[in-house]
């Protein structure tokens, strides 16, 4: 085990300020602190790496999210890196989601000494990240509807569509290609281009799971529960149910806000952890305290928040909390690029080396997704 954590915040004014540490006796001067800052500069974030420092082998961590904070883990004499560097990215992201999330001081010394982590985002988490940055939720429509597209013209319609001419291309479509949705390439050394090679769609989805979890473990409540979820996608005339698939051009459409709502609680770890619990069936506050590595105020919020937006519901006479709605990304073949694909070959839109290009990425892609 490492022998010492700290957390560094690079203030614009005061520099480096070593916000908490872990030991308090452990000693650290602003040459050592500027090392690791430089180093983290020449590194791939969101990726630990061991460098020596006056005798010290440090483990410093940091992510796009929170660019001015870092998390430093010294190795002791003997420790193999390799053998944790795991654990090390686990705690380092979860010390850095509570230092964003929490107002006084986290418990540094509780989570060093019981090292709890947070996992990497998987791919549902990934994907619904796309929404988290409007220019990247605007561009994944504008590549659905045209499947494949030169860069430049894609650059030129955000700019006109976001009225600034300080849009980032790069920087708008690195979500959708994190998630695997686009592939951008070269293609006959003069076109970028970026093909749609994945699409994906979100929504609420029925919480049978957690239902079935509930009439086994909590038949007392499973009349209930199953009330609150009907209320929800068929409620009572005149009122109208949830349905997904209503199809709209219109950004600002409540269906549209929905999907975006959504996407916010599966790319957020705080609600993202909760909702997989829940998926499992219905849980008390201190369960979820117990398999969450989140304080219990923390949690409690974002219960809260949830309950307030459908997600979720809570039987106070029996202390649980349930899902009423599972959020859901799912991926799938977008099988309407064939024939776009198609149509602008046939209309010279693009050249037959483009197409066939774009032909190959979606095979490549969905071969490897088997």
């Amino acid at each position: 085990m490492p022998e010492a954590v700290f957390i560094v915040n690079l203030d614009e004014f005061q520099g480096f300020i070593v916000s908490q540490k872990y030991p308090p006796s452990i000693v650290l001067n602003e040459r050592v602190l500027n090392l690791i800052f430089y180093e983290l500069q020449k590194k791939k974030k969101e990726q630990a790496n061991v460098i020596e420092i006056d005798g010290m082998r440090i483990v410093p961590y940091t992510d796009e999210k929170h660019p001015m904070w870092f998390v430093c883990f010294i190795l002791g004499e003997n420790e193999q890196y390799n053998e944790i560097v795991e654990e090390i990215e686990g705690m380092s992201r979860l010390i850095l989601m509570l230092m964003e999330d929490i107002t006084e001081r986290i418990d540094l010394e509780y989570i060093f000494t019981n090292r709890l982590k947070l996992e990497k985002p998987n791919d549902e988490q990934i994907c619904a990240a796309i929404f988290s940055t409007p220019s990247s939720a605007l561009l994944l429509e504008k590549i659905e509807d045209e499947c494949l597209e030169r860069s430049a013209r894609l650059a030129l319609w955000l700019k006109s569509q976001i009225q600034s001419d300080d849009v980032d291309l790069r920087e708008a479509i690195m979500p959708l290609m994190k998630a695997g949705i686009v592939n951008v390439e070269m293609v006959a050394k003069t076109a970028e281009m970026v093909f749609l090679v994945k699409d994906i769609f979100t929504y609420r989805a029925p919480p049978t799971r957690a239902l079935q979890a509930a009439k086994e473990s909590h038949p007392q409540i499973s009349d209930w529960y199953e009330e609150q979820i009907r209320n929800f996608f068929s409620p009572p005339p005149p009122n109208k149910g949830y349905n997904p698939t209503i199809q709209t051009d219109n950004p600002n459409s409540p269906i549209m806000e929905d999907r975006a709502k959504i996407a916010k609680f599966l790319a957020e770890s705080k609600y993202y952890e909760i909702i997989k619990c829940l998926r499992e069936g219905p849980c008390s506050l201190d369960t979820l305290v117990r398999r969450i590595p989140f304080p219990k105020q923390l949690i409690e919020k974002a219960l809260f928040k949830m309950m307030t937006e459908r997600i979720i519901a809570n039987n106070e006479e029996e202390g649980l909390w349930m899902l009423i709605t599972d959020p859901r990304v799912d991926i799938f073949l977008p099988e309407f690029a064939l024939k776009l694909i198609v149509r602008k070959y046939k209309e010279k839109d693009v050249s037959k080396e483009i197409a066939l290009r774009h032909l190959d990425n979606l095979i490549e892609v969905w071969r490897e997704a088997g």
